[in-house]
């Protein structure tokens, strides 16, 4: 459990190769049972199947007088319900796990929660809300010193601002995120906070030499690949992106394309 946020791979090789705790011990089987489950995670590696693994935490934390166990329970519960597109009962275990957790120091776990929620409330256009979810969220990742979950909820104050069409502080949290993605070389949020940030301010042009073409349209995720159809046929060309308020040119060293 020590090295589960810092080497998740290395937990979850941990907790696969060790003899399943009896289902007498309750609380041994319980905690392995909830911990697999959070390795999987950290690791991309969830399943729907993890239901039932889930289902043996929570039966047993549930009863117990330990909010962090519940929080954490209850949040993983949630993730298994988005994963299966039950939004509503995401947020409900969402919120029910706010309710623990505020009641320890976990402070990693209590940024992650407040994330989920935030983007549920996005999803579902309750932007104030969302706002509101993600300052805390930001909050609780300045108290834990992650920088990895500084560095993300920097990132989704940036996308709600956008949505509430605070370009200011949507840039401002944009350009946060993207400095302290570059020191922590995180290319996923360096791309996307890069490309949010351009396309609303007023600067002419930015350069993206930190990426190739395709992972620039790999980051930027689906919905924007209809400005670029040729990302799928390109690997690692450097590229220049030009953003003029919906005019978006990308410039490598053998192509050029423009889509208004």
């Amino acid at each position: 459990e020590a090295v589960m946020y810092e080497h998740p791979d290395s937990a979850l090789g941990v907790l696969q190769g060790m003899k399943v705790p009896a289902v007498s011990d309750k609380l041994q089987n319980a905690t392995w049972a909830l911990l697999t489950v959070q390795a999987k995670y950290k690791n991309y590696k969830e399943e729907l199947a993890d239901s039932t693994l889930i289902n043996i935490a929570y039966d047993y934390f549930m009863k117990q007088n330990n909010p962090q166990r519940k929080a954490m329970v209850l949040y993983y519960k949630g993730v298994l319900y988005e994963k299966a597109d039950k939004k509503n009962e995401a947020q409900e275990s969402y919120l029910k796990a706010i309710e623990e957790v505020e009641k320890t120091k976990d402070y990693q776990l209590a940024h992650l929660i407040y994330s989920s929620i935030g983007n549920i409330y996005l999803y579902n256009s309750l932007n104030e809300y969302a706002l509101q979810m993600f300052k805390q969220s930001l909050h609780y990742a300045k108290l834990s010193e992650n920088k990895n979950y500084i560095c993300s909820a920097y990132y989704d104050l940036g996308k709600v601002y956008s949505v509430l069409f605070d370009f200011d502080n949507s840039i401002k949290y944009y350009k946060e995120a993207i400095q302290m993605a570059e020191t922590l070389h995180n290319n996923g949020i360096l791309i996307n906070g890069v490309f949010h940030e351009a396309i609303q301010s007023d600067t002419a042009s930015f350069k993206c030499d930190k990426c190739s073409l395709k992972d620039f349209c790999e980051g930027i995720g689906t919905s924007t690949l209809s400005y670029f159809p040729l990302c799928e046929h390109l690997t690692n060309d450097k590229l220049m992106v030009f953003v003029n308020r919906g005019n978006v040119n990308i410039k490598t060293e053998d192509i050029t394309q423009s889509k208004v």
